[in-house]
């Protein structure tokens, strides 16, 4: 929702959103809001196939790497925006990254970059949230 409004109230901007698969699973029919307005932003989403911040929490908070309900599986959402008539494309290699964006914006038209993250890479976001909690972890 967020991208959405950012172009409806900046119309000569580009806008980019960077998200999580978890995340799109409780907003991916933003898509279908954004490709029926005919607004050309861009989402990438990374896609670890899991609740990634969870199991990084659990993992770092309870010492272990054994997932407790944060396995979601892979989703083609890149497809499933294709399919409503946006731009859709998977990535797998960070030097991919670059040429998918950019024909994203150069579609014109609401964008999907669905790029596959290791799901064993534990982000710094997850390594502070974890310390504010009163653990300490590297």
């Amino acid at each position: 929702p967020y991208a959405n409004a950012a172009k409806l109230k900046h119309p000569d901007k580009r806008v980019l959103l960077i998200m999580g698969d978890g995340s799109v699973g409780f907003n991916f029919m933003e898509f279908h809001t954004a490709i029926r307005k005919k607004l050309p932003i861009v989402v990438v989403i990374g896609n670890d196939q899991s609740w990634g911040m969870i199991a990084h929490s659990q993992q770092l908070r309870l010492g272990h790497n054994i997932p407790n309900g944060t396995e979601l599986g892979w989703v083609d959402y890149h497809k499933m925006v294709e399919v409503l008539g946006g731009f859709g494309v998977m990535v797998e290699k960070p030097e991919d990254i670059r040429p998918a964006l950019e024909a994203a914006f150069a579609s014109g038209k609401t964008a999907c970059v669905n790029v596959k993250v290791d799901p064993a890479v534990i982000s710094p976001g997850s390594v502070a949230l974890a310390n504010l909690g009163g653990y300490k972890c590297n």
